[in-house]
C-alpha cells in the first residue's frame, strides 16, 4: 500500500511510509520520545504478553525497555505489520500526534530523521 502525498502541486506515491523502520532511526529518534509508554506501546504493538514480562524482567531502565520493545516488534515480535505506517498509528494512539507528524513529514521526503 502507498500513501499518496501531494507537494508542490505535484501528486505522486509516497513508498517510504510503508518501509521499514531502521534500528537506528528507532533507537535515536522514537525511543527518546516514547519511552515513558514503553509498556502501552507493546500493546498497541500487539507484542505478546510474556515478551512484555520478559522485558519488564530483563531491563531495569525504561529506555532500555522501549528498545527491546520496538527491536522485538521489528524483528517481527508483534502482530502488527512492521512498516512506519503501523508505528505512526501507536504513536498518535499514545498522544504523541505533533511528533507522530513531525516524523511522518519527514519519513515522505525521504529526510533523515535525526
Amino acid at each position: 500500500m502507498y500513501i499518496l502525498c501531494v507537494c508542490a502541486s505535484i501528486l505522486f506515491l509516497c513508498p517510504y511510509i510503508d518501509q521499514k523502520p531502521k534500528g537506528r532511526d528507532i533507537l535515536n529518534v522514537v525511543v527518546p520520545r516514547l519511552k515513558a509508554t514503553w509498556e502501552t506501546l507493546a500493546i498497541q504493538l500487539e507484542v505478546a504478553d510474556h515478551e512484555i514480562d520478559a522485558i519488564r524482567m530483563d531491563h531495569e531502565m525504561v529506555r532500555d525497555r522501549c528498545y527491546q520493545v520496538l527491536k522485538n516488534w521489528l524483528n517481527g515480535g508483534g502482530r502488527k505489520p512492521v512498516t512506519w505506517n503501523t508505528l505512526l498509528k501507536a504513536i498518535r494512539l499514545e498522544g504523541f500526534e505533533d511528533f507522530a507528524t513531525d516524523l511522518e513529514q519527514k519519513i515522505k521526503q525521504n529526510r533523515e530523521l535525526y
